[in-house]
């Protein structure tokens, strides 16, 4: 969550920015996957009862930060925008990061239709290879459409409702990753060389890759979908490994605080990186490391305080 918010106050197309952004929204759907692989007790409950779930844990923090959004909008923008802000969140299309919620949601529904309905694995290899190539077409078929002349902008208008749930088909694909590959990850957990081994090599293979590929999963862009899954994997997993590293020391308190909120932190976020953007310009275009240990102070702040007095902003049950 933290290399996410730090990704949004880098520029996303050069540099550490650009590297952020080749996996820091697949490893949220790995992480996904993985808890479901090691949390099995979904398995037993319907598909109904996984929905109401889901509805309550993901979509009900999606639609009150959305609403909360488009309230602020109605008074620092304007009607049109937001009624544009609330037609975009009615469609799946969240605001600012909200989107990412949504996709969320849709992909765990995929996930719990495959995996309910079948448990041969090569069903289910055949069904995320079909889905890896229809996503891969439809993200690539975005800078075809671009080029088309105004008599064809319906077809870009379309494309840009289809590439809402496009997110959550490339969703599924590091959802599935995540929730077979639990075992390789604890393989290697208990043998310190060879962790020190492969994040180098992750790292190294991840930082001479990255530059040779474009990706904003906000917009369903991968750039070169043979490029792109391998960065991703290969960051998340550099990301993974990391994390279990510093878990051994006193940082991982702070840490630990911000992956028990990553919700609070993801819907919060980008609005107060703004604000501070608005009052420390000179902060936010000449220190970007500052701006972000700043932003980081702040966020925390608030999120302690919505964590502890107002819970049911972000969770039905309180």
């Amino acid at each position: 969550m933290l290399c996410v918010i730090y990704g949004h106050v880098l520029p996303r197309n050069v540099g550490f920015g650009k590297w952020i952004y080749s996996w820091h929204i697949p490893i949220f759907f790995i992480i996904t996957g993985i808890l479901l692989s090691i949390k099995d007790d979904w398995k037993k409950m319907t598909f109904f009862q996984l929905f109401k779930k889901d509805i309550k844990s993901i979509m009900y923090p999606y639609v009150v930060f959305n609403v909360i959004e488009v309230i602020i909008m109605s008074f620092t923008s304007s009607i049109k925008d937001a009624l544009t802000g609330a037609f975009h969140f009615c469609i799946l299309d969240g605001l600012q990061a909200l989107w990412f919620l949504s996709a969320l949601f849709i992909a765990r529904q995929i996930f719990f239709q495959l995996i309910n309905h079948t448990n041969k694995k090569g069903i289910i290899t055949a069904c995320v290879a079909i889905i890896i190539i229809v996503s891969s077409m439809i993200s690539i078929a975005g800078g075809w459409l671009a080029n088309l002349n105004e008599h064809m902008k319906i077809l870009e208008k379309l494309y840009k409702f289809i590439i809402i749930y496009n997110r959550s088909l490339i969703g599924v694909i590091f959802l599935m990753l995540g929730f077979a590959g639990t075992n390789y990850l604890r393989s290697f957990r208990s043998n310190c060389f060879t962790k020190i081994i492969l994040l180098v090599c992750l790292f190294v293979f991840s930082v001479a890759f990255f530059d040779f590929n474009s990706v904003d999963l906000h917009f369903s862009s991968i750039g070169n979908p043979l490029l792109f899954y391998p960065l991703a994997i290969a960051g998340s997993a550099f990301i993974f490994i990391l994390s279990d590293i510093i878990s051994h020391f006193f940082l991982s308190t702070v840490i630990r605080f911000v992956g028990r909120n990553s919700i609070v932190f993801l819907v919060t976020h980008i609005p107060i990186r703004d604000m501070l953007a608005f009052f420390l310009p000179s902060i936010d275009k000449g220190n970007k490391m500052l701006f972000f240990i700043i932003l980081i102070v702040v966020e925390y702040g608030i999120v302690w305080l919505i964590t502890k007095y107002l819970p049911r902003m972000y969770r039905l049950n309180g």
